[in-house]
């Protein structure tokens, strides 16, 4: 492999700075907050370092360890939401740079490759980030171990690598294992080389001993595997049946199964059918969601040519792969062959469960970095050589880099009125800072509908999920005295909520001794507070109807 131009990659490391810079400004003016799990790990994180090494590995905690200097510095789960985008996007851009230099010695390609994952919809827009700190950490093992000779040291860090990962996305782990004695049977030969997959081993042992398999719940509950398929298994149910809630769905599936193994004895079909579907849904989202990206030749509030420029990146870049894909097995066999093993878990994952992004983050950039090679083969080698020739592409590409979160509230000239203003709703933001707002005594039981929210209002509220009442919703709302209920379901009735008492809760909440809120600018937002906690003079109520 030739040598790195050590100039060209210092261009490279500026442009994807600069570029991140560029993309991101203004972000933190209008960004929403995450909900799903990303507050919860911020909870996590607030807890000492001796309660946060015994939370069950099949959680993720590692992604709370990341987190631990952030909530430290800024305290606020929003604020503390705000930095981590930033600073993953920051992170994983650098990392898939770095790794894609390495492999290519081609600096042009580690920049195509870093900026084509910054404008992607894995960065922006949001879902949890968990699976882009899982990519950070894999991407800096497969860095380091790129840098080795090929063979049972690389396939052994490669493992190392997998198997950290592991602990934030579980699916990720069986990879190590796989990898590791992968390692372990090309160094049957070489007595010398079988020291590090045996070091790998030892240390995914000594890890496991210590706080736990992430595959495997060590904690009290229910697994979380079954969690994560009976939710997303009545999604699909829904669709078949017109399930009304997830629950309605599993009964109305597998009955009384308590296991996935008791529901695919119950019902194999309604299970094989649920993969099938998602099998497909896989590939597909793999063929072309991994192509999809913010628009850079067409206008963003155009949807049809939006979706025309993503169909064009994923048939170029598919295509490449097709037409190079001799010369890649010659040069890049064995990396490929360690890409499809790290990939089959997520992949395996995405079509047992369902095919969401945070499942399928990681096969789709190594499917990414499969096309960076792919372009090494085919662009010049000579591309690029002159250090003008460098700094006009960087421009070019600073220069092409859309602003999307820029809010464009300056004067035409200097003295003149503001020419445009844009109109900025963050429901998630708003519904936190209004609750924090009302002052509620601590400590405030928030029954939410929606995963997350609880957690984001910070010390002081205690979270309790919808879809984890155990008894009907009047008697556990005063048995567990509950404060407050946030919802973001439209209509009365509510997937995850599937109890008669709420669409009646909603009609006349002061029978159910609450009091509805309205959060400004935010109708979408079912807001109910109990009603000793509301001075008279903020109360709004409907009109009543019989609550029955």
């Amino acid at each position: 492999m030739p040598a790195v131009d050590r100039r060209a990659a210092v261009l490279g490391l500026l442009t994807v700075l600069a570029a991140n810079a560029l993309f991101l400004a203004g972000l933190p003016t209008i960004l929403d907050a995450l909900l799903s799990m990303d507050p919860f790990y911020m909870r996590l994180a607030a807890l000492p370092a001796a309660d946060l090494a015994r939370q069950d590995p099949t959680w993720g905690p590692l992604y709370a360890w990341w987190l631990k200097p952030l909530r430290a510095a800024f305290g606020d789960p929003l604020a503390v939401n705000a930095a981590n985008v930033v600073a993953l996007s920051l992170a994983v851009t650098l990392a898939l740079y770095a790794y894609v230099l390495v492999l290519t010695r081609r600096a042009a390609v580690a920049v195509g490759a870093a900026l084509a994952y910054l404008i992607s919809d894995f960065n922006l827009p949001l879902e949890g980030k968990m699976s882009a700190f899982a990519l950070l950490v894999l991407l800096v093992g497969l860095t380091v171990a790129a840098r080795l000779p090929s063979g049972p040291r690389r396939l052994s860090l490669a493992a190392a690598a997998s198997g950290l990962a592991g602990y934030a996305r579980p699916e990720l782990y069986p990879a190590a294992l796989a990898l590791a004695a992968w390692a372990l049977w090309q160094a049957r030969a070489a007595p010398r080389e079988r020291a590090w997959p045996l070091t790998v081993l030892l240390l995914i042992g000594g890890a496991a001993a210590a706080v736990g398999m992430p595959v495997y719940g060590s904690g009290g509950g229910e697994p979380r595997l079954l969690i994560a398929f009976r939710e997303h298994f009545a999604w699909n149910w829904a669709r078949w049946h017109d399930a009304v809630d997830y629950r309605t769905a599993w009964h109305g599936a597998f009955g009384p199964a308590g296991s996935l193994h008791a529901a695919l004895l119950a019902n194999p079909a309604a299970v094989l059918l649920h993969v099938a579907i998602n099998a497909v849904r896989t590939v597909w989202f793999l063929a072309a969601t991994t192509f999809v990206h913010y628009p850079l030749l067409v206008p963003a509030n155009a949807p049809r040519l939006a979706q025309a420029e993503n169909l064009a990146a994923a048939a170029l870049g598919l295509g490449l792969l097709a037409t190079t894909r001799r010369a890649l097995r010659l040069r890049h066999g064995r990396t490929l062959a360690m890409y499809a093993v790290i990939a089959a878990g997520p992949i395996a994952a995405a079509v047992a469960i369902y095919p969401v992004a945070h499942y399928l983050l990681v096969p789709a950039v190594l499917l990414g970095v499969a096309v960076a090679l792919a372009a090494a083969e085919r662009l010049p080698a000579g591309l690029l050589a002159s250090p003008r020739a460098g700094l006009l592409a960087a421009l070019l590409c600073l220069a092409a880099m859309p602003r999307p979160f820029v809010l464009p509230l300056a004067p035409a000239r200097p003295g003149a009125s503001v020419v445009g203003r844009v109109t900025v709703t963050r429901p998630v933001h708003d519904t936190v800072a209004f609750i924090r707002g009302l002052r509620l005594t601590p400590p405030v039981r928030v029954l939410t509908l929606t995963d997350g929210l609880g957690d984001l209002l910070g010390d002081g509220f205690q979270e309790l999920k919808a879809w984890q009442v155990d008894r009907p919703l009047a008697r556990y709302l005063d048995e567990r005295g509950i404060d407050l209920i946030v919802s973001f379901e439209p209509g009365k009735h509510s997937f995850m909520l599937p109890d008669q008492y709420w669409p009646k809760l909603q009609e006349d909440p002061a029978a159910a001794g609450f009091v509805r809120l309205t959060v400004p600018n935010v109708p979408e937002v079912s807001l109910y507070v109990r009603s000793t906690l509301v001075p008279p003079a903020a109360r709004s109520t409907p009109a009543a109807s019989p609550l029955g």
